[in-house]
């Protein structure tokens, strides 16, 4: 049996404590935040929000919930905010895939977002 443990994440890294502001200008609180070494961080993640769903259906729903708040995130960006988009990509088994199309890597592109993919293996049960 092959395990589909994925969700998706956008993070928002600071030097300062931005969270009000970033909350003002993308509308929702995020689903963590935090300080660590001086780096503060912004993350709305999928995690537990959509169950059963593809790597490339987490990333639809990042992509679907801040799409129309491209322009901020491109301001964000140009005022020195780090932007990543977190893939979290879990198999049991061997010769799992997934598929970054090109509309989402354009919009990715347009905010300066790196991908950063976190994959590993599960034991088999």
């Amino acid at each position: 049996m092959t395990s589909n443990v994925c969700y998706a994440s956008l993070a928002i890294y600071t030097k300062h404590d931005r969270e009000a502001e970033i909350i003002g200008l993308l509308g929702d609180a995020p689903s963590l935040t935090g300080e660590r070494r001086g780096t503060f961080s912004y993350i709305y993640s999928t995690r537990n929000m959509i169950e059963n769903a593809s790597i490339e259906e987490h990333l639809q729903c990042i992509q679907d919930r801040f799409s129309d708040l491209t322009q901020a995130l491109v301001s964000l960006s140009d005022e020195g905010c780090e932007m990543r988009i977190w893939i979290y990509f879990g198999v049991a088994g061997i010769n799992r895939a997934f598929v970054l199309q090109g509309g989402l890597i354009k919009w990715m592109s347009s905010f300066g977002a790196d991908v950063c993919v976190d994959a590993w293996a599960e034991a088999a049960t």
